[in-house]
């Protein structure tokens, strides 16, 4: 069983389009070029769950699997060459990207609702 201590990094999308924008304008990128972006927050998936149900105010409904066949205890990037090459940081805390979401999931909610995969 996946312990939920595993550590993972979170990147918010409007972090990684940000920094798509600049690799396609910077003229210190090439073609090919690697550059790794994350959100910089390193935290565990339990501790990622805990936020999530503080944000939206009710226990979680944790099913535990078992752990996906060669799952990492440890993922993660290091983002010195995009802060180098780019001058790209992540600009959100793990907390503001789960509340966004959250807000996000919130508002669209009569859009994607009544779609027949979520239908009971």
């Amino acid at each position: 069983m996946s312990s939920g201590e595993e550590i993972r990094d979170f990147t918010f999308i409007d972090d990684i389009v940000n920094a798509n924008l600049l690799a396609s304008t910077s003229n210190r990128t090439r073609p090919g070029d690697v550059v790794n972006v994350s959100g910089g927050s390193s935290i565990s998936v339990h501790e990622g769950l805990a936020i999530n149900a503080e944000l939206a105010g009710t226990e979680l409904n944790i099913q535990r699997v078992a752990r996906a066949y060669g799952g990492a205890n440890r993922n993660g990037e290091a983002c010195d060459h995009a802060a180098k090459l780019l001058g790209w940081h992540s600009s959100v805390t793990i907390r503001e990207s789960l509340t966004s979401q959250l807000e996000w999931i919130r508002s669209t909610q009569d859009i994607w609702t009544p779609l027949p995969a979520n239908a009971a």
